[in-house]
């Protein structure tokens, strides 16, 4: 990995490979607008000659490409440095290829035509792990599929973690229960590092960020012609999950068709891929995570009892941060030290104003809001110590006009006004929360343009 001048923290540093030109030029400049340090192989040769005398964080390549392919530069980055993170670049008709590449030792796959905000998110997700690799080699642990850490000592997360500890080593059913931005991702990630299937795959799919007629294809996976479009045979995540685990997040939006659907996979450990005949057993450990109260969904009759028993045998609740108050330092600090790492910035420290600031406030969106808020204060921080103008929370448009603001100068039009910006913040945030912030997600959910969110995330001062 290319050397850190002192003083100072090295950007990330990434390769690309791919012998198509236009496609290299894309992805690269997409990286650098990221601030990576990107270099560039315009086939599997120059990638090797790139391997042979350096090291990356992250390694991006065409799985089919003529003399060398992506396959044999995953070997020669898994023989140079077992820490670069692999990611290979495929078409639909090559996934099977890609799932065996990830079987050899690579990190992920993304699929043609590549999305920014999917290669982002891969990247993003390598590096965190790489991280958390380093730093538990760096204290003489091996280096191992890395533990993410829950930032915590608070009662509340003592209890959390006990229950962790009695079920990772099992193969049970757990499900965690909490608000949106409580970390339910992140503790199903310390279940499955924990677990004897640690060396397998943790798959992830949002169940609330994809419509309900494309979810089943997305679980199950297709064969090619089982529907107009589908031209391939596509692997579902349970599939793409074998001999790991699958974290079914807000399950408590399936709709009750998939939830027989998925029941019975569960109950029968096999399943069939869209227009298939063959079955397929299944050998997964399922996490379910829902910010919603799952029996009181099964009471107003949106989510099968049977289906709720099944996920219900080991039920994990995250307190929401305003519930564990204590942790609120600890995290903030945590925040400063990784978000200043990342965005190569002199922070340090806080001062007792700015944590002040940041324990006083309720925090609705809980850790992930949190993190956003800290995140903008580094930014707008250009010394070494955060102090309150820094703080700049997220805006909420007031629910109650203030005292001096009542009587006859508040006219209908403005209570209209306040009642549909405050309408439009918590259905933003929502949509938000439920696509896990991707922002090009959550303005096709709202039925925006892009420019059209961004404009009113600005406006609502979201983030």
């Amino acid at each position: 990995m290319a050397t850190e001048a002192l003083g100072k923290v090295r950007k990330p540093s990434i390769l690309v490979v791919d012998d198509a030109e236009d496609v290299l030029a894309v992805v690269s400049d997409l990286l650098r607008l990221h601030d990576y340090e990107v270099h560039e192989a315009s086939g599997g040769e120059a990638a090797l000659t790139y391997l042979a005398h350096e090291r990356f964080d992250v390694i991006i390549t065409d799985l089919e490409m003529p003399v060398i392919g992506g396959m044999d530069v995953l070997a020669a980055a898994r023989q140079r440095d077992p820490r670069s993170a692999v990611v290979m670049v495929t078409a639909y008709g090559t996934i099977e290829r890609a799932v065996q590449a990830i079987k050899e030792g690579a990190f992920d796959f993304v699929t043609k035509p590549i999305r920014s905000d999917d290669l982002l998110s891969v990247i993003e997700s390598a590096l965190e792990e790489n991280r958390a690799v380093e730093a538990r080699s760096a204290v003489g642990g091996k280096a191992l599929r890395a533990e993410p850490a829950f930032i915590g000592k608070s009662q509340a997360v003592e209890r959390v973690m006990a229950q962790v500890g009695r079920v990772a080593a099992s193969d049970t059913t757990v499900l965690l229960l909490g608000e949106s931005g409580t970390g339910k991702e992140m503790l199903s990630r310390i279940i499955h590092a924990r677990s004897p299937r640690r060396e397998g795959p943790l798959v992830v799919i949002n169940c609330a960020a994809i419509p309900g007629e494309l979810l089943e294809n997305e679980l199950f996976g297709s064969e090619r012609g089982a529907f107009t479009g589908a031209s391939q045979r596509k692997l579902g995540k349970f599939e793409l999950a074998e001999n790991g685990s699958i974290l079914l997040d807000e399950v408590g939006d399936l709709n009750l068709s998939l939830q027989a659907k998925l029941l019975r996979v569960l109950e029968e450990k096999e399943f069939e891929r869209l227009g298939g005949t063959k079955t397929l057993p299944l050998n997964v450990r399922v996490i379910a995570a829902s910010n919603k109260d799952l029996a009181s969904e099964v009471e107003a009759g949106r989510f099968r009892d049977d289906l709720f028993y099944r996920l219900n045998v080991f039920p994990i609740r995250l307190p929401a941060l305003r519930e564990r108050r204590e942790d609120i330092p600890d995290l903030v600090r945590h925040f400063i030290s990784e978000i200043a790492q990342e965005l190569g910035k002199e922070v340090g420290s806080v001062s007792d104003g700015a944590m002040a600031v940041l324990e006083g406030h309720p925090w609705p969106g809980n850790v992930r809001e949190l993190r956003n808020a800290v995140e903008r204060a580094v930014i707008l921080c250009d010394d070494p110590v955060l102090e309150p103008p820094h703080v700049v929370i997220q805006g909420r448009v007031r629910a109650q006009p203030k005292a001096g603001e009542r009587g006859q100068d508040q006219s209908l039009k403005d209570v209209s006004q306040r009642a549909a910006a405050e309408a439009e913040v918590e259905l933003i945030r929502r949509v938000l929360d439920e696509v896990r912030w991707n922002r090009r997600k959550a303005a096709e959910r709202l039925g925006v343009s892009y420019k059209t969110l961004w404009n009113k995330l600005k406006e609502y001062n979201l983030g």
